[in-house]
């Protein structure tokens, strides 16, 4: 209610699932008793017109630690984990969610979860795809707050390639032409010449995702700027520890411009503490309506409407 107060009416939930719920298929992805949908039926009865968005991807539920389901040869699956997404979207559908936001970034994912949307009856319920999400080191926190690390390996065979400027343009045209509703860039800040690529070449709204990292780093470096060496307030060191100082060279992004990829600040040791996060959402829009059905969607629906310049980022814990 505090959220609300302020403006705050839309709302993106992230699992922190036990092992003991974790297997390598990520079955309790669409466990309809599951710590997700049980929140959005909560969430929903107290407050029933704000907007849930819902995270689709196999990873917080994965034993693997990955987006999806990994061959024993180390090789991500890609149908058999776009076959265990569509159940997942169906599932958070069911509950109540408003925005489905596969972040999983497989192949054909979006056209397949909006035909089984559409099969169960769910035409109305958008689809906010993770367009362009490059693989990152500013992910790192979050994904120790939420303990969804790989166990193996990285995730750069499926997220984007930072170097790749025009693999973008492509993921713009295929999420279109599959029902995306909400094309998304993530981390948003290191990535505002790919934001100004999708707006130039969609009419489609376009979402940036700010890295919880990314946040962390400018707090550490402003503290920093400021001489202090210790921890702040929020328990964050004002200069990350060497663990999280992951340098890489500098890549090369067209036309010519070369762009660091900047370290991580340090929540390793207080992930407990990481919870609800505000984050301003650069994006605003108002609520749309499809002209004419597309052969993907199978039937004309609105976008849900966002008209506030804030969303909330909640991490759901066990």
């Amino acid at each position: 209610y505090k959220s609300r107060d302020v403006g705050v009416n839309s709302f993106v939930l992230f699992p922190k699932v036990p092992d003991g719920l974790k297997t390598q298929t990520g079955d309790e992805a669409y466990n309809d008793n599951g710590l997700v949908p049980r929140t959005i039926r909560l969430l929903k009865d107290k407050y029933p017109d704000i907007v849930i968005y819902t995270d689709v991807a196999l990873d917080p539920y994965s034993s693997d630690g990955h987006d999806g389901i990994v061959r024993e040869d180390g090789v991500i699956m890609n149908d058999e984990t776009v076959h265990q997404l569509c159940k997942q979207a169906v599932s958070q559908a069911r509950a109540g969610a408003d925005v489905i936001s596969p972040s999983d970034m497989m192949d054909g994912r979006v056209g397949a979860i909006r035909a089984a949307l559409d099969a169960e009856g769910f035409h109305d319920v958008s689809i906010m795809s993770y367009t362009a999400k490059y693989a990152s080191s500013f992910y790192g926190p979050f994904r120790e707050a939420l303990d969804s690390n790989p166990r193996f390996g990285d995730k750069k065979t499926y997220q984007m390639n930072p170097a790749n400027y025009r693999e973008a343009l492509i993921e713009t045209a295929a999420d279109e032409a599959e029902g995306a509703d909400i094309l998304l860039v993530k981390p948003g800040l290191p990535y505002l010449d790919i934001i100004r690529l999708l707006r130039d070449n969609s009419a489609l709204p376009i979402a940036a995702y700010q890295g919880v990292g990314r946040v962390l780093d400018d707090q550490g470096r402003r503290r920093a700027e400021d001489g202090g060496r210790g921890e702040g307030d929020d328990g964050v060191a004002a200069v990350p520890p060497a663990r999280w100082r992951r340098h890489h060279p500098h890549l090369l992004r067209p036309p010519g411009r070369q762009r660091p990829l900047r370290h991580q600040a340090d929540v390793a040791d207080h992930g407990s503490r990481f919870l609800v996060v505000v984050v301003p959402w650069p994006w605003r829009f108002t609520a749309l309506q499809s002209v004419e059905a597309s052969p993907v969607r199978g039937a004309a629906r609105p976008c849900s409407p966002v008209d506030r310049g804030l969303s909330l980022l909640a991490s759901v814990w066990c």
